[in-house]
C-alpha cells in the first residue's frame, strides 16, 4: 500500500546487527519508506524503533504483514530462516522482497523461494550490494575497456567463512567476470572444535563443540578454485586461509597486461591499477569507499522503480543471488567428495550438514 506521500512502504524482519543498516538506508531512501520493525525478540525491535522514531514494532511477521499491508518486506534473519519467511511474505502478497546474503542455506531452498515469488509475481532481490558500488562497477568498466588486457585470474580473500562471507566475494567475482557462466569448481575446507579459550567469532554459536553460524556449521578456512565458460579462473580464500594483512572482502584481477587490485571495503584508495604505464600501483580516481546506508538505499530506490514499471531489471536479482549460491554449494560438494565438481550442481541439500552429521566435518 503505498504511502500519502508516494513512497512505497517497506517493513524490516531481523532488528540486529544489518536491520540497523537498513533503517538508516530506508531513511535515505528517495522511494521507499520505512512502516514498521519486527523481531522475536521485542526489545532488539523496540530499541531499533526508539532509534528511528518508529512506532510500529510487531514479534510476529504475519500479524504485522496482515495489519500494515506493506510493498516491501527486508529479511535481516538469519540465514536458516531466508526460505520460509520469503514464502510467506510472497504468499501474503508483497511487491518487493529484499533477502539479505546468502540467498538460503541450499539449493533447494533458494529454488522454492525464486517459485514463490514467480507464482506471485514478487520482486525479489539478494543483497550483494557490492557489485553496485563504484570501485567494483569501474573495475567492470576498466576489465571491458582492455585497460589491464586479457583477464586470466579474479582472487579475492577475506576473513569469516564461505557461506556468510565468502557469498560477497563469489557475487562480485561473478560479476567481474561479466557474470559468466562456471564450468567446474574445486574447494576445500577445515574445521576445528571450539576453544573454550578464545572468542568464538561474530554471530557464531557453540554447538556440540562446533562453530554454528546462523543456523548453518561453519568452517575455520576454506579455500576454491573455479573456471568460468570463458576461461578466466577464480580463486577465494576464506577464514584462516585469507592473505594475511588483507582488508575486508579484498579484490585483485589479473590480465596480461596488468592487475587491478581493490584492497578491502574500508581503505583509501578503493582501487589501484598497475601497468606497465603506471610504473607501479596508480589509485583510480573517484573510487573513495561510500556509506553502505546510502549504497542500500540506492537499491531500495532500484527496487522501487522496477516494482512502479512492472520490469525485471535489478543488479541484485534473485538468479545473481542463485548462481552465487551454486557455487558456494559446489566448494562444500567439492570438500565432501575430494573431488572436483561441474556445473549445474546435482546436490540440493547443504554438504556441511551431510558432512556434520556423518562425522567427516
Amino acid at each position: 500500500m503505498t504511502s500519502r506521500h508516494g513512497r512505497l512502504r517497506a517493513v524490516i524482519v531481523g532488528c540486529g546487527g544489518i536491520g540497523k543498516t537498513h533503517a538508516r538506508s530506508l531513511d535515505r531512501s528517495e522511494a521507499v519508506e520505512r512502516a514498521g520493525l519486527c523481531d522475536v525478540d521485542r526489545q532488539v525491535a523496540e530499541a531499533l524503533a526508539h532509534a528511528h522514531g518508529q512506532e510500529a514494532v510487531y514479534t510476529d511477521m504475519a500479524r504485522m504483514l496482515a495489519e500494515l499491508r506493506p510493498d516491501i518486506v527486508t529479511l535481516g534473519v538469519p540465514t536458516s530462516a531466508h526460505a520460509a519467511l520469503t514464502v510467506q511474505a510472497a504468499q501474503a502478497g508483497v511487491k518487493g522482497i529484499l533477502c539479505e546474503k546468502p540467498m538460503a542455506k541450499n539449493l533447494a531452498e533458494a529454488r522454492r523461494m525464486i517459485d514463490a515469488c514467480r507464482e506471485s509475481g514478487t520482486h525479489l532481490i539478494v543483497n550483494h550490494q557490492r557489485r553496485t558500488t563504484l570501485p567494483l562497477r569501474r573495475m567492470r568498466e576498466l576489465i571491458v575497456d582492455g585497460a589491464i588486457g586479457d583477464v586470466t585470474l579474479i582472487r579475492a580473500s577475506c576473513p569469516g567463512d564461505i557461506l556468510t562471507d565468502g557469498t560477497h566475494a563469489i557475487d562480485s567475482m561473478r560479476y567481474l567476470a561479466g557474470d559468466a557462466p562456471v564450468d567446474w569448481v574445486f574447494g576445500n575446507v577445515y574445521r576445528t572444535p571450539v576453544d573454550p579459550a578464545k572468542p568464538i567469532g561474530k554471530g557464531c554459536v557453540d554447538v556440540g563443540g562446533w562453530r554454528y553460524r546462523h543456523g548453518c556449521p561453519i568452517e575455520n578456512g576454506g579455500f576454491a578454485l573455479w573456471q568460468f565458460a570463458t576461461g578466466v579462473r577464480a580463486e577465494l580464500l576464506c577464514g584462516e586461509l585469507r592473505i594475511p594483512g588483507r582488508g575486508y572482502q579484498d579484490y585483485t584481477v589479473f590480465g596480461d597486461a596488468g592487475e587491478l587490485w581493490r584492497p578491502g571495503d574500508a581503505r583509501d584508495p578503493n582501487l589501484l591499477l598497475r601497468t606497465d604505464a603506471t610504473g607501479g600501483w596508480k589509485p583510480v580516481q573517484g573510487c573513495a569507499p561510500e556509506d553502505t546506508a546510502d549504497t542500500f538505499a540506492a537499491n531500495y530506490d532500484r527496487l522501487a522503480r522496477d516494482i512502479q514499471r512492472g520490469v525485471s531489471e535489478h543488479p541484485l536479482a534473485a538468479e545473481n543471488g542463485l548462481r552465487a549460491l551454486e557455487i558456494i554449494m559446489a566448494i562444500y560438494e567439492s570438500a565432501r567428495l575430494r573431488s572436483r565438481v561441474s556445473l549445474p550442481l546435482d546436490q540440493d541439500e547443504l554438504p556441511t550438514d551431510i558432512m556434520a552429521r556423518d562425522g567427516t566435518f
